[in-house]
């Protein structure tokens, strides 16, 4: 992850860390040939009226190509090092807070992003699909006892997705504001330096 004071937010997503100075990348071809491995790589930042102009893979790259040439690096040679022509999609992050639903009985039931979608933060899938099958441990194969479990679940999950998209919502907010990064949520209780 990188922060930049102009309010840019940037990560390298598929290097993972093992000790030392071993790195691993989403796809390495050659492991003695660094230039033939692929990551994916995000830069983002507070929409303005002139990122509707972004409309080609072109002026998209040359786009965060500029707006990362004051990075620090790896994250500007990074950016540089992107051959023209590679694809860069715009993505509007999107959020909205989970509301109670028919669940049909507790027959149907919706976990992760199909119920709390958020911004930058913790993704609490994994939460919604460990407690969907505690609940589901719980009952017998009874009719109303699979209501109350799924309804049970769901009650939890939604005031724990709630608030989870709340904080996610401010996070974003604040990871881009240079003034308010430090009182971030992300910095307050989830990054954690390893170099």
């Amino acid at each position: 992850m990188a922060f930049h004071p102009d309010g840019l937010f940037a990560w390298i997503s598929g290097i993972w860390w093992l000790g030392g100075p071993d790195l691993r990348a989403i796809d390495v071809p050659n492991v003695k040939a660094p230039e033939t491995w692929k990551f994916q790589l995000m830069t983002s930042w507070r929409k303005s009226d002139d990122d509707e102009k972004i409309e080609t893979a072109d002026v998209g790259l040359a786009d965060v190509k500029m707006r990362t040439k004051d990075f620090a690096d790896p994250f500007r040679s990074a950016n540089a090092w992107i051959p023209k022509g590679t694809p860069v999609y715009t993505n509007r992050v999107t959020y909205w807070q989970p509301v109670p639903w028919d669940n049909l009985g507790g027959m149907m039931s919706l976990a992760g992003d199909a119920t709390h979608p958020m911004t930058f933060r913790l993704n609490h899938a994994i939460a919604d699909v460990a407690k969907y099958v505690a609940a589901l441990r719980t009952m017998k194969l009874d009719q109303e006892k699979l209501k109350d479990a799924i309804c049970d679940y769901e009650n939890e999950m939604i005031a724990r997705g709630g608030e989870e998209v709340g904080l996610s919502k401010m996070n974003t907010e604040m990871v881009h504001q240079w003034d308010k990064l430090m009182q971030s949520p992300l910095f307050q209780k989830g990054a954690k330096r390893i170099a």
